[in-house]
């Protein structure tokens, strides 16, 4: 990191938050860590009896509930790369990545999954999944969806980051949802708002980045790829 690098504000949580700031710092930025959503798991879970042909995740965020059932043979599929990396590190057996979002996603389960050879099993996010669920179930596959974790906005930036906003310190933020962004813009707005016009926005997509255009905010970039590698490109390295 060069001395005196502008801050990048890094908003998501564990898994991916330790392994980001380390990225952007290598970029020659100064990284600040400011989560903006708090992960809970559900680590009990009702199910029938009956056997799934394959689990589908839309975040890495799912794994431990479906380490606590024990499915670790199970077929999975995952939405992204690094989804698909951390289940694969964690024990699971069948893993495969739609590279992508969660378009790619139904695509991959369309090509490789028959509705006719069972039931799939989908855990999200509380307010997660929905769309998913609906193009499965069109496309004729019988699904059961359980959440598998609860996000929370957090109330508070660290203290290191509301000293860097509030005295111009940062000049980029990184957010990784659409629900992150909603909370990220709340606790700009409350800790420093005369800040917000000055702030460049990296989203993981375009549709994380619609409360940002929302707010009436200008300078938003938008991966076009759902990922960390392509934010880290659009962030680009630090240059004095």
């Amino acid at each position: 990191m060069l001395e005196n690098a502008p801050g990048v504000l890094i908003t998501r949580p564990e898994p991916g938050l330790s392994a980001t700031l380390r990225d952007v710092r290598a970029l020659g930025w100064t990284a600040f860590s400011a989560p903006a959503l708090a992960i809970t798991p559900v680590t009990s879970l009702h199910l029938p009896s009956e056997k799934f042909q394959a689990a589908i995740i839309t975040s890495s965020q799912s794994l431990p509930t479906l380490q606590k059932l024990g499915f670790m043979d199970m077929p999975l599929l995952a939405v992204g790369d690094v989804t698909a990396e951390r289940a694969r590190n964690a024990g699971f057996q069948n893993v495969e990545s739609a590279a992508g979002d969660a378009d790619a996603l139904i695509n991959l389960i369309t090509r490789r999954l028959q509705p006719e050879d069972g039931t799939l099993l989908l855990l999200s996010g509380a307010q997660q999944g929905l769309p998913l669920l609906e193009d499965l179930r069109h496309a004729h596959f019988k699904v059961l969806r359980r959440i598998s974790y609860r996000t929370c906005p957090v109330d508070t930036v660290p203290a290191d980051a509301e000293h860097a906003l509030q005295n111009h310190q940062i000049s980029t933020v990184m957010v990784f949802s659409t629900a992150s962004a909603q909370a990220t813009l709340r606790l700009i707005q409350k800790t420093a708002p005369d800040t917000l016009p000055r702030l460049r926005w990296i989203s993981i997509s375009p549709r994380a980045s619609t409360p940002l255009r929302k707010a009436g905010l200008r300078d938003i970039h938008a991966a076009d790829h759902p990922d960390t590698a392509t934010m880290l490109r659009l962030l680009g390295p630090y240059k004095r």
